[in-house]
């Protein structure tokens, strides 16, 4: 198996696990049965020890890809001379039965169909014994029994293979479904019914979502990204369900992103509401919110599980060479114990939000927002490692600042609006110093722009955030010129980079940054340049795959997909400049009428 571009692959889901599928009808990265679980399919960490699962006609032949509309089902079709063939793919979203399911349909004439099943357990550095009996390969994926099933035999080889050659015709359908021993359905007509009522949830989510307006059709991808990547027992998100993709093709810039940001999650409610969506998502988190809150402040973690618990550190898989050779390969995220101080930010305007669309908080949770706010006056000014996560020493990083200062004006703004008691003296004089304090010592005169960091020239697109987060406006004129700044330092063919790495040509040391874009769109609407909002949020959609979805970063140079895949925080974004976009239009054009 070769590798294949990052974004030649769709995405399926349960909202337990999730898998990419290849445009070529190989499944190279499934985690089971959760998104943090070891690999049984790890192809695209390693093309010769990872796993994978393919079906595919043999001899020359072309494909291509689609989602059933509104749905996380999806659909490949081969085509040749003599035949036409699809393969649905989806995993079953009944939560008591559980199971990858592929089912092949011969649409018109007469198609040979190769089929691989490779299982690799344990990120590839397990080979099981594979059995096969009554039309069931049963294996040990090192967690529980597992069995793929059939009505077409496959052939076991000594090397852990199982494979088989068949032919369909014209009105064929043929299934394989893996789960767990005997959780799985075998007949096509069971699994048809599981497909239809596959189909029947994903579209009953969507119909909650009240978006009308232009990109409509990217709205609702977005949001079944959202629940394609939350994890329904707990209501917590993952960033995105891959690890290790590379920012930099054989680079050591690959990380771990199975698990819950603070950050992408706030970016995910802010989503919901724009969407007039809460549902299960808004509510489990903000439960968890409140929990995590409750405890003390310097506690709080920028990132947890899947189950809401801390994590346990960083491994790195040796056996496997990572995507391209990019290694290493890591389970875990180190970065689980860093000192984001922004995140504190991003919750109190979580909550502002929620406010703005209920109405009201508890007691309960005010009170645990208190305490947060009272952690951020105190302790803002320290350095930390950034909303880049860098692994270096603690810094002054700007951002955190701001979004620190964004935190007290929000918690402010709730009190306003609640009533509720809060030492607001107290909170208004430390905003205020806040804000003097990062204007004076961000802002550097000699290159007109704020910086990435106090006291330096260096800049970064987190600056953005500033007048997305309305830290300024958008019209200030330090703002305006910081945009302009940044533009011309770090964009690169209509895009944007996060920040230049010494040394290094823009692109050179990674891809370009895909939400940047979005906040860019964000930043011009704000100042009414609808036109120019318009060209970053087309151009963002313009980058996309064959099935809509995004990832991390992107080549500027080639266009291919780097960092991983798909990525919560870009659909999330996408999400909001769309809804931000669409009620600016609104009102200017009310304005003119």
């Amino acid at each position: 198996m070769a590798y294949k571009p990052i974004r030649d692959y769709g995405l399926i889901s349960d909202s337990h696990t999730a898998a990419l599928v290849g445009i070529d009808g190989a499944i190279d990265w499934l985690c089971w049965p959760r998104f943090d679980s070891p690999a049984i399919f790890c192809s695209i960490l390693d093309d010769k020890v990872g796993g994978y699962f393919s079906i595919k006609p043999t001899g020359d032949h072309s494909s291509s890809q689609e989602y059933i509309s509104s749905t996380n089902v999806l659909v490949t079709t081969f085509e040749h001379d003599n035949g036409r063939v699809e393969v649905t793919d989806f995993l079953l979203t009944d939560d008591d039965d559980r199971g990858l399911y592929r089912i092949i349909t011969c649409l018109s004439g007469e198609m040979e169909v190769a089929v691989e099943f490779k299982p690799r357990p344990d990120y590839g550095r397990s080979t099981p014994l594979l059995n096969a009996q009554d039309g069931k390969i049963t294996f040990d994926d090192g967690q529980e029994p597992l069995e793929l099933i059939s009505d077409f035999p496959l052939k076991v080889a000594e090397d852990a293979v199982a494979s088989g050659v068949l032919v369909v015709k014209a009105g064929d359908k043929r299934a394989f479904a893996l789960g767990k021993a005997n959780g799985v359905e075998n007949s096509i007509t069971s699994i048809e019914k599981l497909l239809e009522a596959t189909i029947d949830y994903w579209r009953e989510w969507t119909s909650a979502c009240t978006y009308v307006g232009p990109w409509s059709e990217w709205i609702t991808r977005s949001a079944l990204v959202v629940s394609a990547l939350t994890y329904k027992p707990t209501g917590l998100i993952v960033a995105a369900p891959t690890t290790s993709l590379p920012e930099k093709i054989g680079s050591k810039l690959n990380w771990d992103y199975r698990y819950m940001w603070l950050r992408d999650a706030a970016m995910v409610l802010e989503a919901m509401f724009h969407l007039g969506h809460m549902g299960d998502e808004g509510k489990d988190f903000l439960n968890f919110l409140a929990k995590q809150a409750g405890k003390d402040p310097s506690d709080l973690k920028i990132m947890y599980d899947i189950d809401g618990q801390l994590l346990k550190g960083e491994e790195i898989i040796p056996e496997l060479e990572g995507y391209r050779g990019s290694y290493p390969v890591r389970i875990g995220n180190e970065a689980s114990n860093q000192v984001q101080l922004d995140v504190f930010g991003e919750i109190l305007l979580t909550a502002k939000r929620y406010v703005e669309v209920v109405g009201e908080i508890s007691p309960e949770l005010w009170e645990s927002l208190i305490a947060l706010a009272d952690y951020a006056i105190d302790n803002w000014h320290r350095p930390d490692n950034g909303i880049w996560e860098e692994r270096g020493d603690p810094r002054h990083y700007t951002h955190s600042k701001v979004m620190c200062a964004v935190g007290i004006r929000s918690v402010l703004d709730i009190q306003e609006k609640t009533k509720y008691p809060a030492p607001v003296k107290k909170w208004k004089t430390a905003l205020k110093k806040m804000r003097e304090t990062i204007i004076e010592r961000a802002w550097n005169d000699e290159i007109k722009s704020f910086t990435k960091v106090f006291d330096s020239d260096e800049i970064d697109a987190s600056l953005l955030l500033m007048s997305v987060y309305d830290f300024l406006p958008a019209t200030d004129e330090r703002l305006r010129s910081t945009v302009d700044h940044l533009i011309h330092n770090l964009g690169t063919k209509g895009l944007m980079c996060r920040f230049q790495w010494a040394g290094e040509e823009i692109g050179e040391s990674e891809g370009a940054f895909t939400i940047a874009s979005i906040w860019l769109a964000i930043h011009f609407i704000k100042l009414g340049k609808l036109d120019f909002a318009e060209e970053y949020i087309q151009a963002l959609i313009d980058s996309a795959n064959h099935v809509g979805l995004f990832a991390e970063e992107l080549d500027p140079k080639t266009g291919d997909f780097l960092g991983n895949y798909p990525q919560l925080f870009v659909h999330t974004a996408l999400i909001d400049a769309i809804h931000d976009f669409n009620n600016a239009t609104r009102k200017k054009n009310a304005d003119n009428d």
